[in-house]
């Protein structure tokens, strides 16, 4: 008997949500995304409609059923399907041993609202009648759907994010997008997070989620945290949307004037969200309002705006993105845009160093594991092969002047924010002599600066509890020499 594979497949019918929560859930939980028709686009150069127009639905199913073979014998990934997917016997035994299957249960009047606009649906561009066509294909497919789903989810009066709500929490210095689950016996047992606690273990049994877990009562149930908000913006470089939240602190009083930090998080293609953060609370409870963002080229929202970065990181693009959440900040009104401050590590790193390269806004700086010179990172660091071909052009010496733009070192001459280097010795990702470079760079120019070096630490600088304090102490301590809105001694 073929064994069950370890896949998540959504089923439901069109409008259901099924490549919006896919996608989210997927890169939460840091596996690969498949969604079907697309793949069919993908393979036939085409449209959907025009397969339909050209083969007519007929046609149509046998592609889509060749597509759904190959993807349901993957293994590790989650899979949005097409709404009529399961009217062949042959694809629900596919899809039914491809893991466990969702359906996202969707009423009438919420399909008819999604599609609204919708001009790439056949069935319902040849409809005179969209309610009555949406009503019948329910009909005669949700027997089908429920034939082979594992789970059942109610999405009615649901936004798409709400449904996979509750996933993470598992990275407990910052608040990355993050999740893990199993499946055994109809039962999905999942790490279950919240803004202002890291992950407990919950299940959902019959579609009833239950929290098993209250790991971190005894030290976080006295203790008032800040309190995370969204924010929604558009970039003043393109007007793209960009999405970002922030913390405030504990008794905040929104009458008055907080000094703020930008907290810029790696990858870049990684993703923040609404989780809790260690490093980004403990910065809170000093006082501080934490802004964070997932500027272009962050992940969870499509390929489109994670390429907007593809060969320009960093640049003058996502920079415009974060300071233009900066001047969302300060409109809200309680921020003080005399003592604002910049932090990041990794990639957060190197848009620190690029940012303080391009304005003498912040007060001062933190650039934790930055890549400072492009040209002598790619041939140091142990992600040189991976990164040479997908994150340039091409390699350094065909691509002199594109390798200089993009590195910190470039700006230098414009620095004068006071800066922090904080690095580990033993960081194979971001060599120790990116952060030499930048310090001994600051100290000829004369910029206040200071270089931690952490023995006996690679990339992972927050590891383990104690460096995850001793690094927000050291970012808390130089960002306080700075502030103008303290008496100095």
């Amino acid at each position: 008997m073929q064994e069950k594979l370890n896949n998540i497949v959504l089923i439901g019918p069109m409008g259901s949500g099924k490549t919006t929560v896919g996608r989210r859930l997927a890169e939460q939980l840091k596996i690969d995304f498949y969604d079907a028709d697309h793949e069919i686009i993908n393979k036939t150069g085409v449209s959907i409609d025009h397969i339909f127009d050209v083969e007519g639905e007929q046609g149509f199913r046998k592609r889509e059923s060749d597509v759904l073979e190959e993807l349901a014998s993957m293994h590790n990934i989650v899979l949005a399907t097409g709404g009529g997917a399961v009217l062949s016997e042959r694809n629900r035994l596919l899809l039914k041993k491809s893991g466990s299957v969702i359906y996202l249960l969707s009423s009438v009047d919420q399909i008819l609202r999604r599609t609204a606009k919708s001009k790439t649906r056949p069935l319902l561009e040849n409809s005179s009648d969209r309610r009555k066509t949406i009503s019948d294909i329910i009909d005669s497919r949700d027997s089908l759907y429920r034939e082979i789903a594992t789970f059942i989810i109610n999405t009615n009066g649901k936004k798409l994010n709400e449904i996979i709500k509750g996933l993470g929490g598992t990275t407990v210095g910052r608040p990355y997008l993050s999740g893990g689950f199993h499946v055994t016996n109809n039962t999905i047992a999942f790490t279950y997070g919240l803004p202002n606690r890291p992950a407990n273990i919950a299940v959902v049994n019959e579609g009833q989620a239950k929290v098993l877990t209250a790991l971190n009562e005894d030290l976080l149930e006295h203790k008032k945290l800040g309190l995370v908000n969204e924010i929604v913006y558009n970039s003043s470089f393109d007007d793209q949307e960009i999405q970002g939240w922030y913390i405030t602190p504990p008794d905040f009083d929104p009458s008055k004037k907080y000094p703020l930090i930008l907290e810029i998080h790696g990858g870049p293609h990684l993703a923040y969200g609404p989780n809790f953060s260690a490093e980004m609370q403990i910065m809170a409870a000093a006082g501080y309002v934490v802004f964070y963002d997932n500027y272009r080229g962050s992940l969870s929202y499509g390929e489109d705006f994670a390429l907007l970065l593809q060969y320009k990181y960093s640049s003058s693009e996502d920079f415009a993105d974060h300071m233009s959440g900066i001047d969302a900040m300060i409109d809200l009104g309680f921020i003080d845009d005399e003592n604002l401050f910049i932090a990041g590590g990794s990639a957060g790193g190197i848009a620190t160093a690029y940012a303080v390269g391009l304005t003498d806004r912040f007060n001062a700086a933190v650039a934790a594991k930055p890549v400072i010179n492009w040209l002598s990172k790619p041939l140091t660091a142990d992600s040189m092969v991976s990164q040479i071909y997908h994150q340039f052009p091409g390699p350094p010496w065909e691509h002199l002047e594109h390798y200089w733009k993009r590195s910190p070192l470039s700006l230098m001459g414009n620095v004068t924010t006071p800066t922090m280097l904080l690095t580990g010795e033993d960081d194979r990702r971001t060599p120790i002599s990116e952060t030499e470079q930048f310090y001994q760079a600051l100290r000829l120019q004369g910029v206040d600066s200071a270089m931690v070096r952490l023995p006996d630490t690679s990339h992972g600088i927050a590891g383990r509890p104690s460096r995850l304090i001793s690094k927000v102490d050291h970012i808390l301590a130089w960002f306080e020499r700075y502030r103008t809105d303290k008496i100095q001694n």
